[in-house]
C-alpha cells in the first residue's frame, strides 16, 4: 500500500528512521527503496519519480484507509470531499484514494511551480557576468552559499519545502493530529519530519525558506519597508515562491491575496516581505536588463515537472488536467496528453 492507506502492523521491527543509516543512502544520501518499502509504493510512475527525484520520499505518507465522514472544507474547484487524516509522513505523494488525492494538487503543484521557477532562476544567476555579479555584491547580497549550491539541488528542495501543510492543516484546522507532529509552524514541522528522516544537510539548511515570513524577518534583524534578504539564496527562493500560486502570478497581486488569506501573519510582516521581493525584482530587472516576472510566465513546460505531475495523478486514476487546471492552462499544448495515459 502507499500514501492511501494505514497498516496497523509494523511496517519493520526496528523503526524505519533508524534504518536510514549511511550505507543505505543514494542520492542526496535519501535510501529511496527504504521508503519505497516503508510506504509501500507499488505504482511504476511513483516509483520511478521517486529514484529520478528521491526528495520526493519526504512527500510520501499513510492515510485513514476509510473516511471519518467529516466533509472537507471546500477546495477551490467548490466540491465538498471526505477527510482521510494523515497518519504517518507527509501524504501528499503516491495518494491512491481520489477523493484525497484532488485535496491536495494546489499545495503539490505550487511545490512544483516554485522548483520550476528557482530551477531557472538559479540557473540564470550561474551564468552572471564578472560585472553583473559584483553589481549585486555591491548592492549587499552575498553569494557565498549560492555557490556552493547547484541548481537541481535546490530544484529537487524546492519540490518538498512545503511537506509539512497537509499535517499543519490537519493540526490547525481539524484538530487532528494521528501523525503525532509537534506543535510549531509549517517551517518548525517541515524541519522535524526533515531530521527525523535524516535528510541531507543541504536540505536542512534550506528549510529556512518554508518559515520566510517569520524566522527569516528576525534573523534580518530588522523589520522594515525596504529590507532585503542578504544572502542572495534566500533572495531568490523567496521570490520564486512568492510568484507563484498554482500559476506564476505578480507580487502585488499575490500579496493583496494573502492578506486577505493569511490573518496569522502581521500586516507589517507581510508589508516587509513584499517590499524584499520588489527590491529583488527591481535590481534583477536592472542589472540583468530584462522583466524578470516576464521570464518566469513563458519558462518550460519542463519535462521532468510534467512526469512528476502525472505521477501525482496516475495511482488514484485522476487525470493531470483535472488535478492541474492551471497548468494546464499555463502550457495548452499539454492538453491532449493530459487528458490521456500518453508521457510526455
Amino acid at each position: 500500500m502507499s500514501s492511501s492507506s494505514v497498516d496497523t502492523r509494523a511496517a519493520n521491527a526496528i523503526p524505519f528512521e533508524d534504518l536510514i543509516t549511511p550505507d543505505t543512502r543514494f542520492k542526496y544520501g535519501i535510501p529511496v527503496n527504504l521508503f519505497i518499502d516503508h510506504f509501500r509504493v507499488t505504482h511504476p510512475d511513483v516509483r520511478a519519480a521517486l529514484v529520478n527525484h528521491p526528495s520526493l520520499c519526504y512527500m510520501l505518507g499513510r492515510v485513514e484507509t476509510s473516511s471519518n465522514e467529516a466533509t472537507d472544507r471546500l477546495q477551490p474547484d467548490k466540491i465538498v470531499r471526505p477527510i482521510f487524516h494523515l497518519v504517518d509522513g507527509s501524504g501528499m505523494f503516491g495518494l491512491e484514494n481520489a477523493d484525497d488525492a484532488l485535496r491536495w494538487p494546489g499545495i503539490f503543484g505550487h511545490s512544483l511551480g516554485t522548483a520550476r521557477q528557482a530551477w531557472y532562476v538559479f540557473n540564470r544567476f550561474k551564468q552572471l557576468t564578472p560585472d553583473q555579479r559584483r553589481a549585486f555584491e555591491k548592492a549587499g547580497y552575498d553569494f557565498s552559499e549560492f555557490d556552493s549550491l547547484d541548481p537541481s539541488d535546490v530544484r529537487d528542495f524546492m519540490m518538498v519545502d512545503h511537506l509539512s501543510r497537509r499535517a499543519w492543516d490537519e493540526k490547525t484546522k481539524d484538530n487532528i493530529n494521528l501523525a503525532n507532529l509537534p506543535e510549531g509552524s509549517p517551517g518548525e514541522t517541515a524541519r522535524y519530519i526533515l531530521e527525523r528522516y535524516k535528510a541531507p544537510t543541504v536540505f536542512l539548511d534550506l528549510i529556512r525558506i518554508e518559515d520566510h515570513a517569520h524566522q527569516l524577518v528576525q534573523r534580518a534583524g530588522q523589520a522594515e519597508e525596504g529590507h532585503y534578504f542578504p544572502n542572495i539564496v534566500d533572495a531568490i527562493l523567496t521570490y520564486v515562491d512568492w510568484t507563484f500560486e498554482r500559476s506564476p502570478i505578480d507580487l502585488t497581486t499575490r500579496f493583496e491575496r494573502l492578506r486577505q488569506s493569511r490573518k496569522d501573519i502581521d500586516p507589517e510582516v507581510l508589508k516587509v516581505l513584499e517590499s524584499c521581493g520588489r527590491n529583488f525584482q527591481v535590481m534583477t530587472d536592472l542589472v540583468l536588463e530584462t522583466d524578470i516576472i516576464s521570464e518566469l510566465q513563458k519558462i518550460g513546460p519542463y519535462e521532468w515537472e510534467y512526469r512528476i505531475r502525472k505521477a501525482y495523478c496516475t495511482p488514484s486514476g485522476i487525470n493531470v488536467a483535472q488535478a492541474f487546471a492551471e497548468y494546464i492552462q499555463q502550457y495548452p499544448e499539454l492538453t491532449a496528453i493530459s487528458s490521456s495515459s500518453e508521457t510526455v
